[in-house]
């Protein structure tokens, strides 16, 4: 969601109605799929294949994600307190990290994917006093360990499986085509029921096309896990590519005029 967030805060529609159905139609998206992505990695590490586990593993990881969120925002108070008495230089981050990662442990300790508590970490934290100050602060740290992940993921294709002119590569670039046209179309399709008469359907619906770092999180821990072949592998990370680069063209296309003159034309 990284692009779709800056290009629409540089078209200054981050804060509008279409701004807010995007990134909250993300984070449920992003829930839901870890909770998937917990389903299946259960399934990867144990080799059974039966609804028994498939509704464990899910209402665990509902359980899961609920009670970290509702008990971390009703104790935020404690992780405020506890970094206003440290006087300690990076004493925000650190605790921050802290945090994330041992809810990313609890995770792991029950069976789920650590994703699971990562994200709960972040939602909780969204509802401290310090959230604007992790944010500015955080972003250092992200500035060395995006690059590191980015390069794994690179490093992990085997542009082999990738040439057109094989003819053993064609199921998986057939594969990439069909998945970025149901990742297109279904975004698509899933913006025009937005509610209300002022909204920009289209815009919501470019703005849900791209899911990339999520996608390639599940792609890297699908092909560790053995659950997905590298050609496999390969395909997904066409998808995000493709769906990463049409949408900012998209997005500027559907948002041309301002929200302030978009509302007058309508107005009037």
């Amino acid at each position: 969601m990284a692009i779709p967030v800056r290009v629409l805060h540089d078209l200054g529609r981050l804060a509008t109605p279409e701004g807010n159905i995007i990134l909250g139609a993300a984070v449920l998206d992003d829930i839901l799929a870890l909770v998937g992505l917990s389903v299946i990695v259960g399934m990867a590490e144990s080799g059974i294949v039966s609804w028994f586990e498939v509704g464990r593993t899910a209402g665990l990881a509902i359980l899961f994600l609920t009670l970290a969120i509702l008990l971390g925002i009703r104790y935020a108070h404690l992780f405020s307190g506890l970094v206003n008495k440290m006087n300690t230089r990076g004493a925000l981050v650190i605790a921050a990290m802290i945090f994330a990662l041992l809810l990313s442990y609890s995770a792991d300790a029950v069976g789920l994917a650590p994703l699971v508590g990562a994200l709960a970490a972040g939602l909780v934290l969204a509802k401290t006093e310090h959230h604007a100050h992790i944010e500015e602060r955080i972003k250092p740290v992200a500035d060395v360990f995006v690059p590191v992940f980015f390069v794994l993921v690179g490093v992990a294709v085997d542009l082999s499986h990738l040439n057109p002119f094989n003819s053993q590569n064609w199921p998986v670039l057939l594969l990439a085509g069909a998945l970025t046209f149901a990742a297109v179309t279904g975004k698509l399709v899933s913006g025009l029921p937005a509610m209300g008469a002022q909204l920009n359907r289209w815009g919501i619906a470019i703005g849900m096309i791209p899911r990339g770092e999520v996608v390639m999180i599940f792609a890297v821990m699908g092909l560790s896990n053995q659950i997905i072949t590298e050609g496999q592998y390969g395909a997904l990370l066409i998808v995000v590519v493709v769906t990463t680069l049409i949408t900012p063209v998209l997005l500027k296309l559907a948002f041309r005029s301002p929200p302030s003159e978009r509302q007058g034309h309508r107005s009037g």
